[in-house]
């Protein structure tokens, strides 16, 4: 009997304690969530992983506040803030430290063109600087960098690796089937190198990708491919450098450009953060329809 009151008193207990962190957390969630006012910039920070949706946590995700920032959030963020008559434009704080594909930058990139079609600026700022930064930062309408900054435009490669030979010293005999000539993943296992085919998939790619660069960096900052070439040859390129390349608007020192939106002294920048404003209901803003549609998230491997 003692052993069976002690294990309830235990279940008890680890009950009004996870109940008890909800709760609070619930609370500081409720009063953190501050009124927007008029004239707020809203703040993205595209730094670190960037999932396209928030998938399901379980426990630790209710009790960490479900903040993760997604592709999803940062879209829905954009739409938003187009509609929204509080949101005067929005900062994107870019990294190179972020790993989003091409297709997730492309998503953005048009978001932000549909911002500003609407009429509100977006402004770039970036300390960590790569080829998919400057790619998204031409789509904004300045971009700025501190004097520090850490800028490396390098050129486009890719790799294949290959294990054919390590199996066979292992003695594994791979059997795999191979659909089609320009699917290349079984090519890892079965091949010591790139069928002609494969290989040809893999330069068109890249031939792809750097198009899409360069009409990018065109349309958005005036720079045409040889421009671009040359940044690549020189590799790490300095912040006045960068300046005088065309490459960013200014150099500036992140508070700094932040002062820019005080609205007094005493308040402080008016700005907003993406995970602040992702509580906002875009029904409120007249983002709402007729019809509504399911989207069913499904991720995983592609040979």
């Amino acid at each position: 009997m003692r052993v069976f009151l002690i294990s309830l008193a235990a279940t008890i207990a680890a009950i009004v304690l996870v109940f008890g962190l909800v709760a609070g957390l619930a609370i500081r969630k409720m009063e953190a969530k501050t009124e927007i006012e008029d004239h707020t910039w809203l703040h993205l920070d595209l730094y670190g992983s960037l999932p396209e949706y928030d998938p399901p946590s379980g426990l630790a995700g209710v009790l960490s506040g479900g903040d993760q920032q997604t592709l999803q959030s940062i879209l829905t963020n954009l739409a938003m803030a187009e509609y929204d008559e509080r949101i005067d434009g929005v900062v994107l704080q870019l990294s190179a430290s972020q790993d989003a594909g091409q297709g997730k930058l492309e998503e953005i990139r048009r978001g932000v063109a549909r911002l500003r079609q609407a009429g509100k600026p977006v402004l770039a700022y970036a300390d960590n600087i790569d080829l998919d930064v400057l790619h998204v930062a031409a789509a904004c309408d300045s971009f700025f960098c501190p004097p520090p900054a850490y800028i490396v435009i390098t050129g486009l490669d890719t790799s294949h690796p290959h294990i054919k030979r390590g199996l066979a010293k292992l003695g594994v005999e791979p059997h795999l089937s191979a659909i089609k000539d320009y699917k290349s993943a079984a090519q890892i296992i079965n091949r010591e190198d790139l069928t002609p085919e494969a290989r040809a998939n893999k330069e068109w790619i890249l031939e792809e990708f750097m198009e899409l660069y360069v009409e990018g960096l065109e349309q958005g900052r005036g720079l045409n491919q040889d421009q671009l070439v040359a940044a690549m040859e020189k590799v790490e390129i300095l912040s006045d450098e960068a300046l005088a390349m065309g490459l960013v608007d200014g150099v500036i020192y992140w508070d700094e450009l932040a002062a820019r939106f005080v609205e007094d002294e005493e308040d402080g920048p008016r700005l907003v953060s993406g995970s602040r404003y992702a509580q906002e209901n875009p029904v409120d803003l007249g983002l709402n329809g007729d019809k509504k549609i399911a989207v069913i998230h499904a991720q995983g491997n592609i040979g």
